[in-house]
């Protein structure tokens, strides 16, 4: 079973990368706002909201530079 996961695992390694902190941090609003209410006063929240469209970094270039 391993001889035939193994080309796929090959790919997959070369075709994905680790996901950036904006990504991330999606990512746990998202799991956040699925939470029950009781669990939620035991997870602390992320000190930043995510604004949509704000992933933009200041070093990237912009279409009107």
């Amino acid at each position: 079973m391993r001889a035939l996961m193994k080309p796929g695992l090959w790919l997959q390694k070369i075709t994905t990368r680790p996901p950036e902190t904006d990504q991330i941090e999606v990512a746990i609003r998202s799991f956040e706002a699925v939470l029950p209410i009781a669990e939620r006063a035991r997870v602390a929240p992320l000190p930043s909201p995510v604004i949509a469209g704000d992933s933009l970094r200041e070093d990237e270039p912009t279409a009107e530079s």
